[in-house]
């Protein structure tokens, strides 16, 4: 059974079941029609490159070009 297409974005739908990685596999997606960002993947990295932290914050977001995209 798959996740639901009409789901309400909550926290626990959109980062507890992996909600989140998959809807940014489909905005990514060149040969999806809703990859509307697949040719934008640079200059997202860029901002989450320019993302300022606080000292005290010791993780770092990972870059769109890492993720592993899934089929």
């Amino acid at each position: 059974m798959g996740v639901p297409t009409k789901v309400l974005l909550d926290y626990m739908h959109l980062m507890l079941a992996s909600e989140f990685l998959r809807r940014l596999n489909i905005w990514f997606d060149h040969q999806s029609d809703n990859g509307f960002l697949a040719e934008c993947k640079d200059e997202v990295d860029v901002a989450l490159l320019n993302v300022k932290f606080s000292h005290d914050f010791n993780r770092k977001l990972r870059l769109i070009n890492e993720l592993e995209m899934e089929r």
